[in-house]
């Protein structure tokens, strides 16, 4: 299967930007790569109190280059959004690492026995509060290439639907990515919740603070992921 074959080639991250000049031709690419082993990493922490089941809100923290918009906006918009819930419920916040390479921490931890009857679940994967500079524009907008995928009805006649719209998110009931390894891990009952997207200078030296996100960009995907978790 050439497509598994793929996965396991030594992969060169093009900025998005460059897509045109990738579809004309006539580029040469040349490197050298050499395998190293090392270990996954998982950050579990316990906040909040009460009976409860408790809420899992998780998100992957590695990244390519510096990983503004990446990793830094989801991992924000994650600790927020554990720090609101706290107030009313018991909350176990799990950062991953090991995500671009086949999401190997998240399956460790799956495969070494992490027990956890929540809730539900928030996943805040890439680009969650991530922008992009539409043309003839000064000021960033949140970049229209950024799903939650939801266990729950999320068409844009749903309420859920409704609480995604304000953040620009498209709403879908497929799953992908960690979403997908969480979803089967979980099984169907437990109400899960996955954001997910891409814009174009994510996994490129260019994606830093200020040219991919601002704090109103983060207000605005923070108040419509706040709301689609209730």
């Amino acid at each position: 299967d050439r497509a598994k074959q793929a996965l396991h080639a030594p992969p060169v991250m093009i900025s998005g930007e460059h897509l045109e000049t990738l579809k004309a031709g006539g580029v040469t690419v040349e490197f050298r790569a050499r395998r190293v082993s090392d270990r996954d990493e998982t950050i579990i922490a316990e906040l909040g109190a009460g009976g409860l089941a408790p809420l899992v809100i998780t998100t992957p923290i590695g990244g390519w280059f510096t990983a503004a918009g990446e990793r830094g906006t989801g991992i924000a918009l994650a600790l927020e959004l554990a720090a609101h819930f706290a107030r009313e419920m018991p909350i176990i916040f799990i950062a991953t690492t090991g995500n671009e390479l086949e999401f190997n921490g998240l399956k460790s931890l799956i495969k070494w026995g992490y027990k956890v009857e929540p809730y539900g679940v928030i996943h805040v994967g890439a680009a969650a509060g991530a922008g992009v500079k539409k043309p003839g524009e000064r000021n960033l907008s949140l970049a229209p290439t950024r799903v939650a995928m939801s266990s729950k009805p999320a068409g844009p006649n749903t309420g859920m639907g409704a609480a995604l719209k304000p953040g620009g998110f498209a709403g879908t009931e497929s799953f992908s990515g960690e979403g997908a390894i969480w979803r089967e891990f979980l099984g169907k009952e437990v109400p899960l919740l996955s954001f997910d997207g891409t814009f174009p200078l994510m996994r490129t030296p260019d994606d830093v603070p200020d040219l991919v996100t601002s704090p109103a960009l983060l207000d605005i995907a923070y108040k419509s992921m706040l709301d689609a978790t209730r």
